[in-house]
């Protein structure tokens, strides 16, 4: 046994790494998602290769795929709700804001509709185009 896998035997117990590595396999059954086709502020498309393009389909997995916390329409929606389960909710709209940008730029298949997701995060737009606590003051 490796020295990793005797580590997190040892602190996650044997049944939690087997629960690890079958979810791994069932990831990996999964079709992966295909390379995205950027398009550059010039108007070039590119394809992007190599490790970037590794890195933008792990971060596309992760964001439509599950994981801790799972990006659900409930979690993106929190963000801006100001909903006091969060663990942080005296602040808004980082989250929601990335994930968004996230996947516009890169709309894997199998993604959420992002335009229902816009059109729930903007009911919560306050009238002076913020969101969150409306006693929090304004920066300029």
């Amino acid at each position: 046994m490796s020295t990793r896998r005797a580590f997190t035997t040892g602190l996650l117990g044997g049944g939690a790494v087997a629960a690890i590595a079958a979810r791994a396999r069932s990831q990996a059954a999964e079709p992966a998602l295909a390379a995205p086709r950027l398009t550059t502020p010039a108007g070039a498309t590119v394809t992007p290769q190599g490790e970037l393009a590794e890195r933008i389909r792990l971060t596309a997995e992760r964001l439509t795929r599950g994981g801790r916390p799972a990006y659900t329409r409930e979690l993106v929606l929190a963000d801006v709700a100001l909903d006091r389960r969060r663990r942080f909710w005296e602040f808004s709209g980082d989250l929601s804001g990335r994930y968004l940008e996230a996947l516009s730029v890169l709309p894997p298949p199998g993604g959420p509709d992002l335009r229902a997701l816009a059109s729930d995060l903007l009911s919560y737009q306050r009238a002076d185009g913020r969101f969150g606590d409306a006693t929090l003051p304004q920066s300029r």
